[in-house]
């Protein structure tokens, strides 16, 4: 984990001059531990500082920005005074049940929108915790149902799928209808160089931020076997699936278009697996107990919100098919993982996606 201008190494949440109740909420919340990436982050978070941190799917990131929103908001004041930017509706519903559960004692008002702004009507309790799409948020906003002159934390999270998914110029809208004294905290699984461009545009004192990177974790080995074809490729996938360890489990991610025919394939072969192409909770739970050795899949969304996939020390990754858009990546070797237990990475190449690897 590298860290730059005055991140500290602290171990205990109750290390991190936090509010009484919010401790008490972190501990009913189940959280005991900081991982390694909260050790770093949370304590300029809540210290006030500009924030732009990245670090792997499953190191806190979530929690991080829970615990720094329930921090700063003050219940005594009847106004928005954090917003939290969020790429999707599930993972708007994610970080607003993620607060609710953390800020048990806090009381705060947090709401996450979800529907268009004329469905709401705040009467005399505004939101102090405002969640939702740049689109939905700005919508607020603009329709005057929130002020936005108490507002002091603007909060990124998951900045890179906010931007592949064409949300800049609305964040540098909302972002312009904020004081420029704003504390802005953005987090991200993967630092691109565009994150840098909208940082320099939506933080005032962008050269003074607190910076934080970890760009993969040395818990996680990744290899490449490369095939002279895709007959060849599906044999090397045979050859690892019939290892004989009973812990020998993982997720084979494939294109989508390539899902339904590897399952078929590897059926035939007798091989214990399932494709997984929308969220099947039966599937899910049958690899989670073990039931199902391989799930093929092309996406990282269904395992988002299991709390671990590191299940034996044979436990895999393997990229059938290397995916074309650098930022899946990261995602894929990184989903469900946890800090200090080993994990394998298997790239399946030709030497055409060898390339691209």
């Amino acid at each position: 984990m590298e860290s730059q201008c005055g991140a500290i190494d602290i171990e205990r949440f109750d290390e991190m001059a936090l509010k009484k109740k919010l401790l008490d909420g972190i501990k009913f919340h189940g959280i005991e531990r900081t991982s390694q990436f909260q050790k770093i982050v949370i304590s300029p978070c809540v210290r006030g500082d500009n924030v732009i941190a990245q670090s792997h799917f499953g190191s806190g990131k979530s929690v991080s920005l829970a615990i720094s929103a329930l921090q700063k908001v003050d219940t005594n004041i009847n106004k928005c005074q954090i917003l939290i930017l969020t790429p999707t509706r599930k993972n708007t519903s994610k970080i607003h049940a993620l607060i609710t559960s953390i800020g048990e004692f806090i009381h705060s008002h947090c709401l996450s929108v979800v529907a268009p702004a004329e469905k709401y009507d705040f009467n005399e309790e505004l939101p102090q915790i405002l969640i939702g799409t740049p689109g939905r948020v700005l919508q607020i906003i603009e329709s005057g149902l929130v002020t936005t002159n108490m507002i002091k934390l603007l909060c990124l999270n998951e900045t890179y799928q906010l931007l592949s998914r064409g949300y800049s110029d609305l964040i540098k809208s909302i972002s312009e209808k904020l004081s420029k004294d704003k504390q802005t905290i953005l987090f991200t699984s993967v630092m691109q160089p565009e994150i840098n461009d909208l940082s320099k545009e939506i933080i005032e004192d962008y050269l003074n931020a607190t910076r934080i990177v970890n760009e993969t974790t040395c818990d996680i080995h990744q290899f490449f076997i490369n095939a002279k074809n895709e007959e060849e490729k599906l044999k090397m996938l045979h050859e690892i699936c019939c290892e004989s360890d009973d812990e020998n489990r993982g997720i084979i991610f494939c294109s989508d278009s390539n899902g339904s025919i590897l399952t078929k394939e590897l059926l035939g072969m007798n091989l214990n697996v399932a494709h997984l192409s929308q969220e099947d909770e039966i599937i899910l739970r049958k690899f989670i107990e073990g039931k199902i050795r391989f799930i093929i899949t092309d996406s990282v969304d269904h395992f988002r919100n299991i709390p671990s996939l590191n299940s034996g020390k044979s436990f895999k990754i393997i990229n059938f098919d290397i995916p074309n858009l650098y930022e899946i990546y990261p995602e894929r070797i990184s989903v469900g993982h946890r800090v200090g237990i080993k994990r394998i990475v298997l790239n399946l190449t030709t030497d055409e996606s060898l390339e691209t690897l």
